[in-house]
């Protein structure tokens, strides 16, 4: 759930929002399927908003794929952190 998510990431506060960034996104490149709507990237953009550290990181797995499906292009798209 959302709040679980958020619960989540307030957790990770001190400097460990970077390492679990890099865990989220060694998960997201095992499946390449993007053709649908995908709880690790969902997870990935919230912790984006947390940490600019970990929006780094982010960013430039999003950036690096093939292409961006329109889900994720729409979720990405008012995001201050992956347009910066």
């Amino acid at each position: 759930s959302s709040r679980a998510a958020a619960d989540a990431v307030t957790a990770l506060k001190g400097g460990h929002e970077t390492a679990a960034m890099e865990a989220i996104v060694t998960h997201m490149r095992k499946d390449p399927d993007w053709t649908r709507v995908r709880a690790d990237a969902r997870g990935a953009i919230l912790l984006a908003r947390a940490s600019t550290e970990a929006a780094k990181v982010a960013t430039r797995f999003f950036r690096d794929l093939p292409s961006v499906p329109p889900w994720l292009r729409s979720m990405l798209k008012d995001e201050a952190w992956y347009e910066a």
